[in-house]
């Protein structure tokens, strides 16, 4: 069985965002996983727990996964509102799109 990944020729264009963007609103570490040219947002449900203002109620393993993903969803929408000075309306957005937005942005990223 042959596997392959989709392109990151996008991606890689924004890598310096893509970086400081996932360790800063998802406290991951962009050199610790694959990134391509088709991963969304929501590719990332959950993910940011180990950030100080991660909402508590996504951690219960009772909370049925569409109120999982609604929550995180708000949350990770607002954060990269107040980061980066851009409305993203929905989590489900190509990271490169995302990425896009951000070197746009007229606010600039704070270091």
């Amino acid at each position: 069985m042959k596997f392959e990944f989709a392109d990151q020729f996008q991606i890689v264009a924004f890598e310096e965002i893509a970086i400081a963007f996932l360790q800063d609103i998802l406290g991951m570490n962009y050199f610790e996983m694959l990134v391509t040219d088709e991963s969304s947002l929501s590719d990332f449900v959950g993910c940011g727990e180990d950030c100080s203002d991660f909402p508590h109620e996504l951690a219960s393993p009772l909370l049925p996964r569409n109120e999982e993903y609604e929550l995180w969803s708000k949350w990770v929408c607002r954060k990269i509102s107040d980061r980066y000075g851009i409305e993203v309306a929905d989590a489900r957005i190509y990271l490169v799109d995302l990425f896009r937005q951000i070197k746009n942005a007229k606010k600039p990223m704070i270091q």
